[in-house]
C-alpha cells in the first residue's frame, strides 16, 4: 500500500525511470509492469503508481493500454489513454470509449472482419454492454470470430456469465452452436467450463 512512497524514494535516489527488467522475454519497464499487474491493483495503488512514474518521466509504451486490458487491468488501460496512450479500435472497445468505436466506422474508414471480431471479443471481456450494442447498431455480425481462437462474443460473454450480454447477443442473432477453432466448443461449453473453474 506504500509503494508509491517507496518508489519516490527510489527515484530520489537515482533509479532509472526506464529501466528494463528481464522478465516476460525482456525489455519490461517499470510503468509496463506496474500497469499489466495484479499487485498494485489490488492494493488499489495502479493508477497513482503510473501517475508518479509518469510524472518522472516513464516514456508511453506503443501497445501499452493493450498489454493492461490483455492481463486484466482495464482501470488501467482506460487511464493510460486518458493520460494520451495510443488508442488502437480494439483497446478502445475494451476501455468503452465510444466516441473511438464510433470514429473508427466514419467513411472512408474500413473495419477489417479481424478487427471487428477482436472488438466484439474484448468489449465481451470487459462486459462493456454498450460498446457492444454500438457495434451491432453499426452493423457488425454477431457470429463474427476473432482471428486467433475463433470465438466470438457470445463464447467470451458466456465463459465471463455475463447473462445480461448474453441475452442481448442471442437477441442480436448469435449463433448459439457454432464452434470456437481453438477447442471446437459453442458457448454453452465456455459456460460450464468457467464455472468448474470457479467450482
Amino acid at each position: 500500500a506504500n509503494i508509491v512512497a517507496i518508489t519516490t524514494r527510489l527515484l530520489d535516489a537515482g533509479a532509472a525511470i526506464d529501466a528494463e527488467a528481464d522478465v516476460y522475454g525482456g525489455g519490461a519497464t517499470t510503468l509496463a509492469l506496474v500497469v499489466t499487474s495484479a499487485h498494485p491493483r489490488a492494493a488499489g495503488v495502479q493508477n497513482a503508481l503510473a501517475d508518479l512514474l509518469l510524472s518522472r518521466g516513464a516514456r508511453l509504451e506503443p501497445g501499452i493500454v493493450r498489454y493492461c486490458l490483455v492481463n486484466g487491468c482495464p482501470e488501467a488501460a482506460a487511464h493510460l489513454a486518458e493520460r494520451g496512450a495510443r488508442v488502437t479500435t480494439t483497446d478502445a472497445a475494451g476501455i468503452g470509449r465510444l466516441d473511438l468505436v464510433r470514429q473508427a466506422f466514419e467513411p472512408p474508414r474500413t473495419v477489417s472482419d479481424a478487427d471487428r471480431g477482436e472488438m466484439m471479443a474484448m468489449a465481451a471481456w470487459y462486459g462493456q454492454r454498450d460498446t457492444i450494442r454500438l457495434l451491432l447498431e453499426l452493423g457488425v455480425d454477431p457470429a463474427v470470430r476473432r482471428p486467433e481462437g475463433g470465438q466470438t462474443a457470445l463464447h467470451v460473454a458466456a465463459y465471463q456469465g455475463d447473462a445480461e450480454l448474453v441475452e442481448l447477443l442471442i437477441e442480436h442473432g448469435a449463433p448459439l452452436d457454432l464452434p470456437d477453432a481453438h477447442f471446437g466448443t459453442p458457448p454453452l461449453v465456455w459456460a460450464l467450463h468457467a464455472w468448474l473453474k470457479e467450482n
